[in-house]
């Protein structure tokens, strides 16, 4: 009987190894499961992750409006400088034209300078007068007439003169301002 109580306890250690063996492999196997479980959860946490980002950009998301926003301002901010662009290039261009109409009337007023350097000066006139003039009263009466033109052509050269200088004169004031 001992004989047999023996084999009795080794088979039942037998099926108990071989259920334990088993036990062993199900909990593998579990812990595989559980394993590939939680990947799928971690997975699935992921992409609920990246779509709560997207979502935030997405119609209706709190980072849309704000992007908008942005959009927006930087848009007022670009047509705030093409006005101010276009300002600038009509005051640029204003500016050029009134530059060119000074330019052509200081061309024009040293035209003139040049044509009245030009004319004869006072001695130039004067050595006309005749050496040997007679007290006559026609020599007299001539010689008056010429200082009288003379003097009202002088009259009117310094007239000239001065009304030159002081447009010269404006067109210099002018001419710093402008730079």
């Amino acid at each position: 009987m001992a004989n047999a109580e023996i084999e009795c306890i080794v088979r039942d250690t037998k099926e108990l190894m071989f259920q334990i063996g088993s036990g062993d492999r199900r909990l593998d196997e579990m812990i595989r499961r559980v394993n590939t479980v939680n990947e799928k959860i971690a997975c699935m946490r992921e992409y609920q992750n990246i779509m709560n980002a997207v979502n935030a950009y997405a119609i209706n998301g709190s980072r849309r409006t704000v992007l908008l926003e942005e959009l927006q301002r930087e848009n007022r901010q670009i047509l705030a400088y093409h006005e101010e662009n276009r300002n600038l290039r009509e005051a640029i261009d204003e500016s050029m034209e009134t530059l060119a109409k000074v330019m052509a009337r200081h061309r024009l007023v040293m035209a003139r300078m040049n044509r009245l350097s030009k004319q004869p000066s006072f001695k130039d006139v004067t050595g006309i007068f005749p050496d040997d003039c007679d007290n006559t009263a026609s020599d007299k009466e001539r010689f008056r007439k010429l200082v009288t033109e003379t003097s009202s052509f002088m009259k009117e050269c310094e007239d000239s003169t001065s009304v030159d200088l002081q447009k010269l004169s404006q067109l210099l004031q002018e001419n710093q301002v402008l730079r």
